[in-house]
């Protein structure tokens, strides 16, 4: 973090770091959200936690995270999203932090949190997770299973405080699907079916229309 208050004179004002590779970042209320995901090195002795779980790390230092800020989700893959936030006014000290183990390949950062897909082709099912924010703090939300496997036409997309995901079913029939969450992953509605037997082909959202 830097003061660029003059801007001919930087000035480095905080560092700190967290393990993984960053998949993304928002600036919110005077906050800053930052999220990685972590891969674990499975080949270090069992008796070397740091080599399994995702360190964070303040003007160089590690520290191990606390075993009740870690999340196991019943996705089961082989990584870990890895969340800290920081405030404007004090970027030296992190506010708070949430691991979550296991959480879905696919994801989306929105206004409100980072929501993770696991996608089961065989049983034509998608497990929804996610890591919301407010006011520096983090909650992981509860685990939902929705029909259907993520539109390549259209991502997971966030209007007003509204999480909108549209799926489709790919078998004996090929059928689309809408459903619509709130940020802690509460069902607001759905349109299962909304388009039966056929292939969908061109989709977009317009404000609270859409239109196929």
């Amino acid at each position: 973090c830097y003061d660029v208050t003059n801007p001919e004179s930087p000035r480095l004002t905080a560092s700190s770091a967290q393990d993984g590779t960053m998949v993304g970042a928002v600036m919110s209320g005077g906050y800053l959200y930052l999220f990685s995901r972590y891969y674990p090195d499975t080949t270090v002795q069992q008796n070397n936690p740091s080599g399994y779980i995702p360190l964070f790390y303040a003007n160089g230092e590690a520290s191990m995270p606390s075993a009740d800020s870690i999340s196991i989700s019943a996705a089961s893959t082989n990584s870990y999203i890895v969340a800290a936030s920081y405030s404007s006014k004090d970027p030296q000290n992190m506010v708070d932090f949430k691991i979550l183990q296991g959480g879905g390949k696919s994801f989306f950062v929105g206004q409100s949190g980072l929501y993770l897909f696991h996608e089961d082709s065989r049983e034509m099912e998608t497990m929804l997770s996610g890591i919301t924010f407010a006011t520096g703090h983090f909650t992981i939300t509860p685990e939902v299973t929705i029909n259907g496997i993520l539109s390549n036409l259209t991502p997971p997309n966030e209007y007003g405080s509204a999480l909108r995901i549209l799926t489709t079913s790919y078998g004996s029939s090929n059928n689309t699907h809408l459903y619509i969450f709130d940020r802690s992953l509460s069902l607001l509605g759905s349109a299962e079916n909304l388009l039966k037997n056929s292939v969908l082909r061109s989709v977009r959202f317009d404000g609270n229309i859409l239109y196929y």
